[in-house]
C-alpha cells in the first residue's frame, strides 16, 4: 500500500508540473506524459517497484532541499486532509478502479501528441492530477472533478 501511494504521489507530482505554466517548455509535456503512462501501466499490472530509466532512478536529493520542498507543500497537504474523505468509495473497488488508472495511462500516452496545440497538455495533465488525488484520498468527488477536463476534450472533438 505504501508503494502504491508513493507511485500515485509521483504521478500527481508529474501531472502537477505538466499542468503548470512550465508546460510551455517544449518537450516537457511529452516527457511527463510518457513517464505518467509508464507509471500508470506498471500500477495497473501490480508491479512492486517502478521501472525508471537509470538516469532518473539513481538521482539523489539533498535532505535540506527535500525539507524545504515539503515545507512549501505542507499547506496544500493540510488543505487536502481537511477537505477530502471517503466519498463515492465504490469507484475505488474492482472493476471500477481500473477506470482512473486506464485514463491516466491513455492521457499520458496522448500528452506527447497534445504538445502540438499549445498548453492543451496542461488540461490533460490537470485531469491526471485530479485522478491521482482521487486515488490517493479515495474521494469520489475528486474523481468526478477529474472528468471535467475529459468532458472538455470530448466536446472539442465532437
Amino acid at each position: 500500500m505504501r508503494r502504491t501511494k508513493a507511485l500515485l504521489a509521483g504521478v500527481a507530482l508529474l501531472a502537477g508540473f505538466a499542468a503548470s505554466p512550465a508546460s510551455g517548455i517544449p518537450g516537457l509535456s511529452a516527457v511527463s506524459g510518457l513517464l505518467i503512462a509508464m507509471i500508470a501501466a506498471e500500477r495497473m499490472l501490480n508491479f512492486d517497484e517502478v521501472q525508471l530509466p537509470a538516469a532518473l532512478k539513481h538521482r539523489r536529493l539533498q535532505a535540506e532541499t527535500l525539507r524545504r520542498a515539503l515545507d512549501r507543500v505542507q499547506p496544500v497537504i493540510d488543505w487536502l486532509d481537511r477537505h477530502t474523505g471517503d466519498r463515492l468509495t465504490p469507484l475505488f473497488h474492482r472493476p471500477l478502479i481500473f477506470l482512473p488508472q486506464a485514463l491516466c495511462l491513455l492521457t499520458g500516452l496522448a500528452m506527447p501528441f497534445l504538445e502540438v496545440i499549445p498548453f492543451s497538455a496542461s488540461i490533460a495533465a490537470s485531469g491526471v492530477f485530479l485522478l491521482t488525488l482521487s486515488l490517493l484520498t479515495r474521494d469520489g468527488l475528486f474523481f468526478l472533478l477529474a472528468m471535467i477536463p475529459y468532458a472538455g476534450f470530448v466536446l472539442l472533438i465532437v
